[in-house]
């Protein structure tokens, strides 16, 4: 598949174009296997002729490991996980720890898609109810083989995953869990974590046995500080080093550790805007557009007749709320106390081209919100609560009197629901 994309670099990407590939059954079957899956993960490191070259997101201490970092999760599961670090950890030096948990190849399918649960037991609970965390990665590595088959139900002839072209043999992930051990089901020989809220998978590393080459495992030059109680070692037998990439930049500390242990000061815990940053996905059009078939995209453009500019501005004026009439709603724009609001962790990183068209959608609705009364309008969006051009708060208002939305608010003395 990915030669075939490849080969169709700058052409139409829809899938009603592999028709030729697969069955139209089979291409529905695709689409909505891609389009339900919330995760993404992106390879670390750089395949390029058989040699894999290291980049700074990369993790030192696991040489010869293949590593993807998980670029985007569940948004609500990553809020709850932030939640459990501010309400238990968040005053601490280290808020969470990072351990290794290792799986057979089958299991990450799901674990990728929907995230660790301990609903089966695969290899026993003598340590209590919960997901296993180990801080020594060998002792995760025991538990992450797996004996394959073929398509027939044949044995394999080896322990690599069959018809893999990179010959995966294993796979174990690092996650980042609340650092609280004493509150953990156990913590020592093992981590056991009974809280799914508090567990989030950062990386995932893979072993494969082709003839592919690595670089030298090179520390990166910013780290994160990790805990030293509950640092995980690699497969050197040495501490690994986690990149400060690792986190959000609105979770990075306003100091970071240099490789050779030398703080560096941070100009402020903020997190930048502009054509380099971010959404918590790495999707781009070409990507979207495998997955809109031909009717989808018809419905996605519609013809809209132009107009003159003598038209749009008589249309503007006549929109446009006359100074002198009585307000018809109680909502009054702009006295929204958004200082207890539960807000989402901004995301981490988005591509160019999404930050462009978010630009071009709030500017396009901020317009609209200026031409239209508020009564008809029905919601807000308050311009000096945009701290960023990915998290809008918008108030919605001015419901109709009869609805029992309208009347519970005026009940409880609200004029508005408010959604991020």
């Amino acid at each position: 598949m990915k030669n075939y994309l490849q080969s169709k670099s700058g052409k139409d990407m829809s899938l009603k174009e592999w028709q030729d590939r697969i069955s139209p059954a089979a291409a529905g079957v695709l689409r909505w296997i891609i389009a339900s899956n919330r995760s993404c993960i992106v390879e670390v490191d750089h395949l390029v002729d058989g040699s894999i070259h290291a980049s700074e997101e990369r993790v030192s201490g696991m040489p010869q490991w293949m590593q993807f970092r998980f670029a985007q999760g569940a948004p609500d599961k990553e809020q709850r996980f932030i939640q459990s670090i501010r309400d238990v950890t968040g005053l601490q030096q280290y808020p969470s720890l990072y351990a290794w948990h290792g799986s057979p190849l089958q299991n990450w399918h799901s674990i990728v898609r929907e995230g660790l649960h301990f609903q089966d037991t695969a290899h026993g609970r003598a340590f209590g109810h919960g997901v296993y965390h180990a801080t020594d990665v060998s002792t995760s590595l025991s538990y992450s083989g797996g004996y394959y088959f073929h398509g027939d139900g044949t044995s394999a002839s080896s322990t690599a995953w069959p018809q893999s072209h990179l010959q995966i043999s294993q796979a174990i992930a690092l996650n980042e869990i609340v650092n609280a051990p004493q509150r953990f089901v156990s913590h020592s020989p093992h981590l056991v974590v009974a809280q799914l809220d508090w567990i989030q998978t950062r990386y995932l590393f893979v072993k494969i046995n082709n003839s592919t080459t690595f670089d030298k495992d090179v520390p990166p030059k910013e780290v994160y500080a990790q805990d030293p109680k509950y640092t995980p070692t690699g497969s050197d037998r040495q501490k690994i080093v986690i990149p400060i990439t690792a986190v959000s930049k609105s979770r990075r500390p306003l100091t970071t550790e240099s490789k050779n242990g030398v703080k560096k000061m941070k100009t402020g815990n903020i997190v930048e805007v502009d054509d380099t940053v971010l959404v918590s996905d790495d999707t781009d059009d070409e990507d979207l557009q495998i997955l809109i078939d031909e009717e989808e995209s018809h419905q996605m453009k519609p013809s809209v007749p132009a107009k003159s500019s003598q038209h749009t501005d008589l249309a503007k004026a006549e929109m446009k709320p006359k100074p002198h009439e009585v307000p018809k709603t109680d909502f009054v724009p702009g006295t929204l106390d958004s200082t207890s609001l539960p807000l989402l962790e901004p995301p981490s990183f988005a591509t160019p081209m999404a930050t462009k068209a978010l630009q071009r959608e709030l500017n396009s609705t901020i317009k609209i919100q200026d031409l239209l009364p508020p009564h008809e309008l029905g919601w807000y969006i308050n311009r000096e609560l945009l701290s960023n051009m990915y998290q809008w708060i918008i108030e919605l208002h001015s419901f109709e009197s009869h609805l029992p939305l309208a009347k519970d608010l005026k009940a409880k003395g609200l004029k508005s629901v408010v959604l991020e």
